[in-house]
């Protein structure tokens, strides 16, 4: 196995001379940090995903949770590979120096976890999960919450879940039925239960800490129907009291472990809250406090769930340059075939990098997998730039541009980075068609990520029919306006220029499309094509990412590998000839306002 799953050279270059990483730390990390340190902990993070991450890889897929009279048990290796990494201090690396952490902006974080879920996703998404609920807590707790259990949870002595999804209700919010019923001074008594809890039940962590989406009645004891009656709660597995020395079962129970097809070294389980198994108080129900305002659940509940989908593109982002690392060394390697003027039946074998059709499948594979991770990682920067910009209105095109671009990492990543993944098992031939071969298990890990946090349609539907009409079409001004930088810096480079000028072409006709999809008085067929509108936008996106990252390199070229920038202008230009068009094609097709999707009877299909 390779010692990095991610390019370092790559993601150096996407950190600190494309996104300038060293220009948001906070205020009182600036003294401690700076390009060579930063780059220092890059190479601690590569370091421990090769020695305790990668080496439980395939254990954790191979040895699934096991649940046993309640108790949900793992290989001993995944509870080491993750307390070495809150030992060495990478749950809370965004804290400030004040509150133990390191004062180090989002994108440094996010590039550091892309090192880690190259090397293992499944252990990875323990702490990129708890981090997600733990600035949550920090956030929208109240100073009391924050000190019991965000801060520990920055620690990385407890862990923290998600618990949204019900069997009626799994993307469809406003269906849940777990209630909340008050008890006491700000305590509430929860009964219901979730599904697809990710990471919901283990024993390596002192506490999980579970975030839950329920309903509590109004005064004449009736539940608020849809989103307006949710509100967000905190319940932990184990309440302690008082000093913290008498410990509390919370009454939650693991009903089940969901047998998955990737990420198995995540625990993926079913549980009960409030059924009695357990009788904190000595009653059943179990305890839980307020998150954020009564009945206004969502507004801490999207903050959750954008920094989980901008985690989820970057997994995916991450998986597919794994996949591409390991069928680019494997190329290189295998020697079969021969060239192809080459008749002699002696000639020695080549390595089969050398025949154009796996170079092209290294090449594509390259354009997604780094595609993907340069887009996650710019919308980290938008993350840090929405605290640390130094004017109000660029620290609100910020948050608008992240709020936009945040449903097109997670689902561009996820779809393009399997089709990567996709493209490795090709080149490994046969045996990457076998358990024994890596890239056979990074396809699996990286199917999920269409999945979860919202599926690709619902994503898509969420760009069409909310993002890009934040503030009246705001945020995707403010978009064009950014690309539109680019296009004029590509218009006086000799050779970018003509790329500027497809990718301009590309825009147009992409605005023009928005316009009919807003504008149509038939939402219903507008909403039809969102899927295909969400991946021709996300293509777009990326063209214009890779027209930028080759105008950086021309600036670092007289400082760097010749190769490297070289590698870089090539994915740029099978971008622009192959993939791009496509997102044109999409685009050209939707003009005809299709209606072949809602057309028909359902008895039709």
């Amino acid at each position: 196995m390779p010692t990095s799953l991610i390019n370092r050279k790559t993601l150096d270059f996407l950190l600190f001379d494309w996104l300038k990483a060293d220009q948001y730390l906070h205020h009182n990390a600036k003294q401690m940090h700076h390009r060579a340190s930063l780059a220092a902990l890059l190479d601690r993070a590569a370091a421990l995903a090769a020695e305790k991450l990668g080496p439980c890889q395939r254990l954790s897929d191979e040895h699934e949770p096991v649940l046993e009279h309640g108790i949900v048990s793992m290989p001993p290796e995944i509870r080491n590979a993750l307390h070495a990494m809150r030992d060495q201090g990478f749950f809370g690396l965004t804290q400030s120096t004040n509150d133990g952490g390191q004062g180090l902006p989002v994108l440094v974080e996010r590039a550091c976890f892309a090192l880690f879920a190259a090397a293992n996703p499944a252990v990875a998404a323990y702490p990129q999960i708890s981090l997600a609920c733990a600035r949550t807590i920090q956030d929208w707790g109240t100073p009391a919450q924050i000190s019991q259990y965000a801060k520990p949870m920055f620690a990385g002595r407890m862990f923290g879940t998600m618990c949204l999804a019900e069997q009626q209700a799994g993307s469809s919010l406003g269906d849940i039925e777990t209630r909340a019923v008050p008890d006491g001074p700000n305590a509430y008594r929860l009964y219901g239960h979730k599904m697809w809890v990710a990471g919901g039940a283990h024993t390596m962590a002192d506490n999980i800490v579970h975030l839950v989406l329920a309903r509590v009645p109004d005064d004449h004891g009736n539940l608020i129907p849809g989103v307006r009656g949710l509100s967000l709660f905190l319940v932990p597995a184990l309440i302690r009291h008082g000093n913290g020395e008498t410990v509390t079962q919370n009454d939650i129970a693991v009903t089940g472990i969901n047998r998955t097809m990737g990420y198995r070294g995540l625990v993926n389980c079913s549980l009960s809250f409030g059924e009695g198994v357990h009788r904190p108080g000595g009653k059943a129900g179990a305890t839980g406090w307020l998150i954020g305002p009564l009945h206004r659940g969502l507004a801490p509940l999207l903050q959750l769930m954008n920094e989980a989908r901008a985690g989820t593109g970057l997994f995916a982002a991450s998986i597919a340059s794994a996949g591409y690392q390991l069928s680019l060394r494997y190329a290189k390697e295998r020697r079969q075939g021969r060239a192809w003027a080459d008749k002699s039946a002696t000639s020695p074998q080549i390595p089969i990098i050398q025949h154009d059709d796996v170079r092209r499948m290294l090449l594509r594979q390259k354009c997604y997998s780094e595609g993907a991770l340069a887009l996650s990682l710019y919308c980290a920067r938008l993350s840090d730039e929405e605290s640390a910009a130094p004017d109000a209105d660029l620290r609100r095109h910020a948050t608008l541009l992240r709020e936009l671009l945040t449903p097109v990492a997670k689902c561009w990543s996820a779809q393009w980075g399997l089709q990567a993944n996709h493209l490795a098992i090709q080149i490994f031939g046969g045996i990457g068609y076998t358990r024994q071969c890596p890239a056979e298990q990074l396809f699996r890990d990286n199917r999920l990520n269409a999945i979860q946090q919202g599926t690709h349609g619902v994503q898509a539907l969420e760009l069409l029919s909310k993002k890009l009409r934040l503030e009246d079409g705001t945020a995707l001004e403010l978009l064009g306006e950014t690309m539109h930088k680019t296009l004029l810096k590509a218009g006086q480079h000799d050779v970018l220029a003509v790329h500027g000028k497809h990718l301009a072409r590309a825009m147009h006709l992409l605005a023009r499309v928005t316009r009919q999809l807003l504008s149509d008085d038939q939402q219903q067929r507008a909403m039809a094509q969102a899927s295909p509108y969400m991946e021709a936008f996300g293509h777009i996106v990326v063209a214009w990412i890779w027209l930028d990252l080759a105008l950086c390199c021309d600036q670092i070229a007289a400082r760097t590998d010749a190769h490297f920038c070289a590698g870089k202008l090539a994915a740029l230009d099978y971008f622009y000839l192959w993939e791009l068009p496509v997102a044109e094609l999409t685009l050209n097709q939707m003009m005809q306002a299709d209606k072949s999707v809602i057309g028909f009877s359902d008895l039709s299909f």
